[in-house]
This record gives structure tokens, C-alpha cells and sequence, in this order.
């Protein structure tokens, strides 16, 4: 197919072709999959008498791959959830902490700094 082809069509098709694996690669990374599929591409192309032998550990480590890109996934959203729960709680305890010495709900706002919840009292 590519013998055809001019010089200047055959440079095109290979710069091409190397803009697809970088940008394939830049996406793989945003996703946080490049770890496991660059392990078991290399694996099974580099080594494939090793992983034809060592079926067990070769799954193995594929296994805890895709474990650790699903905490990377999952933690900073879990972490993102548990401070927001934590400053809604402070805003409750502070909103009661008003309304017990006297004040009215609208005369309360909150504010949020440095992620610490700061009432403020109109009069």
C-alpha cells in the first residue's frame, strides 16, 4: 500500500501516525490507564513465553494495576466529599450555636476562607 506512495505522502502518513500514539498516550494518561496498558501491552509483546508461564502472577499484577487507577479515580472525589461534609457539619454547629443565643436564621450567613466556615451576624 505505502510503496505507491510519494515521499511526501509516506512523511505525512508517519507524522500522522505519530500524533495518534501521542495523543492515544496524553488520553491513556488524563485517564490514568497508561500504568496498566503499558504493562500488559509489554508484557504480552516483550515477554510472552513469561506470561504464558506465569498466568497467576501475570493477572496478579494486572489486578492490583487496575485497583491502584481506581483509588486514583475514587480518592480525590471521596477526599473532595469528606471535606464538604465536614464543613457542612461546622456551618450546622455554628448556625446552632447562633440560633441558641438568639439570633434568626436570616440574620445569619457563612462564609467560606481557607476552608474553614465563618459566620456572620447582621444586627
Amino acid at each position: 500500500m505505502f510503496r505507491n506512495l510519494t515521499l511526501a505522502q509516506q512523511m505525512f502518513f508517519f507524522v500522522l501516525a505519530v500524533f495518534l500514539i501521542l495523543l492515544v498516550f496524553r488520553i491513556l494518561v488524563k485517564l490514568k490507564l497508561a500504568p496498566v496498558l503499558l504493562y500488559a501491552a509489554c508484557a504480552n509483546l516483550i515477554f510472552p513465553e513469561w506470561v504464558a508461564e506465569q498466568k497467576a502472577l501475570y493477572w496478579a499484577i494486572l489486578a492490583g494495576l487496575v485497583l491502584v487507577t481506581i483509588f486514583r479515580w475514587v480518592g480525590p472525589r471521596l477526599t473532595a466529599h469528606m471535606e464538604e461534609q465536614r464543613i457542612m457539619r461546622e456551618i450546622v454547629e455554628q448556625s446552632r450555636a447562633a440560633e441558641a443565643m438568639g439570633y434568626r436564621n436570616d440574620q445569619i450567613s457563612f462564609e467560606v476562607k481557607e476552608g474553614t466556615p465563618q459566620i456572620k451576624i447582621r444586627q
